[in-house]
C-alpha cells in the first residue's frame, strides 16, 4: 500500500510517501534531493507524525479500502 491505497503495480515514489509492508510495517520515504528541491520552489511540506498514520486516539493504523478508511487488521 502507498499512502493507504492498494498499489497493484508500479507506483513512483515521493518525499514523506508512507509505504505498509504487510499489516505491522509502515515506512515514511525521506529523499533529501526532493525534500530540497521543495523547500526552494515553496511547496509547504507536511510533517509526518504518527498520529497521520494511526486514528489518534486508539493507535490502530487506518488504511484507505475503496471509498472508506478501515483499521488494519492485527
Amino acid at each position: 500500500m502507498v499512502n493507504g491505497k492498494p498499489t497493484p503495480c508500479e507506483k513512483e515514489l515521493h518525499h514523506n510517501d508512507r509505504v505498509m509492508f504487510g499489516s505491522a510495517s509502515l515506512f515514511v520515504l525521506h529523499h533529501p534531493v526532493e525534500l530540497e528541491n521543495m523547500k526552494k520552489d515553496g511547496v509547504k511540506l507536511e510533517e509526518i507524525t504518527y498520529g497521520l498514520s494511526t486514528d489518534g486516539n486508539r493507535g490502530e493504523l487506518w488504511v484507505q479500502h475503496g471509498q472508506e478508511q478501515r483499521p488494519v487488521q492485527k
